[in-house]
């Protein structure tokens, strides 16, 4: 031991004071960028050789702040199963990583490995949840709970430190395409979700009625990782359901509704912004709502992030990059991702726009978060070998259960059950044979072993005794060549003993889609119709209305 910093018996205050009084400004600025895609990090992930991208970057910050979606794996990122990093070997590549950095860090800084987990990891073989719209249904927060916690563990023994999580919006214009991962309408069963998400992710690593900062940190542990709740709010009441949209709503309607959920983060370790203005004021730069609403009333400790490329969208407000800097800076965000905006603090502070004391308060948020999940003293992981595997088998187990209180049901009159024994049975629908289609926006890619677990494959296997045919029908949202297709559907039913129709929206992506540069989907000429960026006029069934009406 060295420095006062790197004393573990000392509190987490006194070591973030002793460390920023060692640091030059640029590091500073380095701690409080994100601005890196993870996927760019390496030029593959077989070599596991390093980007020159990502070593400009840590020389630029001297370290590196947070590094996000190290192992995203989805049309986006265009990471897949050939390319991309298999569960079993995240760790490994967490740690070199971490080792790179650490070593291009004059102060032995780690950086925080961040990954999106909306409904379950991201990443390859992570186990893909249902989503919050369905999960709101099970109003079960011990399960909400049990799920959140298996989610930590699979992504400490990947070495993860943080686990963006969507729970803070909710659905006021069902057109919205982010609708699918709010839990629904109700500001209170999404904040007791949320307190149960920050729960299953954190256990005790932060304690409403203790400040962390005043205690010493605790050793890093497989059995939870920091959570950062998103998005900040108010999102979903963006006027005509348009995503990113502007909000009006009054300040009794803000406290009656949005209260409970600023409430419900106070113990979570950080929260994102949200893209939406509120009466006209960006949530990235609304001091009142960051600093004296999150914090000074409802007791937030952790730390606030900006969404991807937020900052950024600031230049309509502001005539220069260093001038949104600033705001946001003095707003409260503490945290970038992706954007440019942050990269030019150097900027902002030399221009006298922002005071390097707002720096450090949000470098200091950042290296506290790091304290507090043990980084500094354990930055490396384990080989969780058979650990995971079983981890995972349990995760599937329990997604089964979560899967079934999901559901919602309609009254059975006397279909059901359906009896095994010779008949034709008809099953039709763009779901019903595509599994990318059941799974939710922000999905990872998934292997051919589960791209076969459809409703038309399994309803072929439960019920070997009848003779089991598809069609497509109606696509969900494209109307070209729709009548060769629904005139075949209405050829195999004409003689079926039985249909079942396997309707809906799809938020799926694939990999031949345009995305913009914050990941969502461009929606232009797409065949989704959710989704974020994904908003619709109208809430019918989509496709060939015309056609599917005739017959």
């Amino acid at each position: 031991m060295q420095y006062p910093y790197q004393d573990a018996a000392l509190t987490i205050r006194e070591r973030v004071t002793d460390l920023l009084s060692r640091m030059s400004t640029q590091e500073k600025i380095g701690q409080v960028n994100q601005h890196l895609y993870g996927w760019e990090t390496f030029e593959d992930s077989q070599s596991l050789t390093f980007t020159e991208k990502f070593k400009a970057h840590v020389e630029w910050g001297g370290g590196v702040g947070a590094l996000y979606g190290l192992f995203r794996a989805d049309p986006w990122s265009k990471v897949n199963f050939e390319n991309g990093v298999r569960a079993q070997d995240s760790w490994r590549v967490a740690n070199k990583v971490q080792e790179y950095v650490l070593a291009h860090s004059r102060w032995g800084i780690p950086a925080l490995i961040v990954e999106e987990c909306p409904h379950g990891h991201q990443g390859l073989e992570g186990i893909s949840y249902p989503t919050n719209i369905g999960r709101g249904n099970m109003f079960n927060t011990r399960l909400m709970q049990q799920s959140s916690h298996l989610m930590a563990q699979e992504l400490a023994l990947k070495g993860v430190n943080l686990a963006l999580v969507s729970t803070l919006d909710l659905v006021k214009d069902p057109r919205w395409g982010r609708s699918e991962e709010c839990f629904g309408e109700d500001p209170i069963l999404a904040a007791r979700m949320s307190e149960a998400v920050v729960a299953g992710f954190q256990g005790d690593l932060i304690q409403s009625d203790v400040a962390f900062l005043d205690q010493p940190a605790k050793p890093r542990t497989t059995d939870a990782i920091g959570v950062v709740l998103k998005h900040c709010i108010a999102q979903g009441e963006a006027l005509g359901g348009h995503n990113s949209g502007t909000v009006t709503i009054g300040q009794r309607e803000f406290s009656d509704v949005y209260e409970p959920l600023l409430s419900s983060v106070k113990n979570a370790a950080g929260v994102m912004a949200a893209y939406n203005d509120v009466d006209g004021v960006p949530c990235h730069i609304n001091q009142p709502l960051l600093t004296q609403d999150l914090r000074d009333v409802n007791g937030f400790q952790g730390i606030v992030m900006a969404d991807g490329v937020a900052l950024d969208r600031l230049s309509g407000i502001f005539e220069t990059q260093p001038e949104a800097a600033a705001a946001a800076l003095n707003a409260g965000v503490d945290l970038s991702l992706w954007d440019q905006t942050f990269l030019t603090l150097d900027q902002a502070i030399e221009n006298g726009l922002v005071d390097e004391a707002a720096l450090d308060n949000a470098a200091g948020r950042v290296l506290a978060l790091k304290f507090l999940l043990g980084l500094f003293e354990q930055p490396y992981v384990q080989a969780p070998n058979a650990q995971l595997t079983a981890l995972l088998e349990k995760s599937d187990a329990l997604n089964l259960q979560v899967a079934r209180e999901s559901m919602t049901l309609v009254k059975n009159k006397g279909l059901l059950p359906i009896r095994n024994q010779p008949q034709k049975i008809a099953v039709i629908g763009p779901n019903a044979d595509e599994l990318y289609n059941l799974l939710g926006d922000y999905t990872a890619a998934q292997s051919s072993a589960r791209q076969a677990q459809t409703i038309y494959q399994a309803i072929q296997e439960m019920f070997p005794e009848s003779e089991v045919v598809y069609a497509l029908g109606c696509e969900v949202r494209n109307s070209i060549h729709q009548e060769e297709t629904i005139a075949k559907v209405v050829e195999l039913a004409r003689d079926a003993d039985l249909i079942i129709p396997v309707l809906g929206g799809s938020s799926a992506r694939n990999f031949d889609m345009a995305f913009l540069s914050n990941g969502a989907v461009s929606s232009k000429g797409i065949n989704m119709d959710s989704g974020e960026n994904v908003d619709v006029a109208l809430l019918s069934l989509g496709a060939n209305k015309k056609c599917c009406s005739s017959n």
